[in-house]
């Protein structure tokens, strides 16, 4: 049990040196992700990040008085389910800094830099209503879940992978959807943009993700996907 905790305490202690030397906080409210009042952002972000990387479970770790220094849950909730917050930008922020300041400078020029792309299932077979579900394909079973698509792109010099950007879909076919999207949703939001994009092909997603790595001072020779992303209008987008 002792031992246990060293670990816990070594982890955060990480994150809180992580989170200093890269000016997460400053990365955060960039990307339009703020508390008015109450507990810290940055006392709040490491919290959950801990959680993550000890698999402490939320639940468990507030019992039993339901708080953690001062961290709610209805905290957590709100924080999470925030339609402002612009968390594809954070993540792309933070890895454009880390590749350009950390990884660029340890690999030869002669080295190739690529983009990789995959979409793994997000399964939720037994989920009822959450917003958007759908009836998605598995193409190694050849079965239908209940679920999503996750789409990632990543970048690596051959050493090393850092994911850059992903997207959640639900499915293009409106046949295939088994939850409708919210309509409460002020559509000038991160949000309501996202559940757009959601139901949109793949492929498409695909294009605007690769523009927005490119723009944002990634550098790449190559593209790597799977043979089924490969349709000749989507290469010569």
């Amino acid at each position: 049990m002792q031992q246990t905790v060293s670990e816990i305490t070594s982890v955060e202690n990480q994150i809180k040196v992580f989170f200093h030397n890269h000016s997460l906080g400053k990365l955060l409210r960039q990307c339009g992700i703020r508390k008015e009042k109450g507990i810290s952002l940055e006392a709040l972000f490491q919290f959950l990040l801990a959680l993550a990387f000890t698999g402490k479970n939320l639940f468990r770790h507030m019992e039993p008085t339901g708080s953690f220094d001062g961290i709610f849950k209805d905290v957590v909730y709100r924080f999470q389910n925030s339609t402002k917050a612009n968390w594809r930008r954070f993540l792309l922020l933070l890895s454009t800094r880390i590749i350009v300041t950390r990884l660029e400078s340890l690999t030869d020029e002669s080295n190739r830099k690529v983009l990789i792309v995959d979409d793994t299932l997000f399964l939720r077979d037994r989920s009822k209503h959450v917003e958007l579900l759908a009836r998605v394909h598995d193409h190694n079973t050849g079965r239908c879940h209940k679920g999503f698509r996750m789409l990632t792109i990543g970048w690596s010099d051959g050493s090393s992978l850092m994911p850059i950007l992903l997207s959640l879909l639900s499915s293009a076919n409106e046949k295939n959807r088994l939850s409708p999207m919210r309509e409460d949703l002020d559509k000038r939001t991160n949000g309501y943009k996202r559940r757009q994009e959601n139901v949109r092909k793949s492929t498409d997603v695909l294009v605007d993700l690769v523009s927005l790595a490119i723009s944002s001072g990634i550098r790449a020779r190559h593209l790597l996907c799977d043979s089924w992303f490969a349709f000749p209008g989507t290469i010569r987008k």
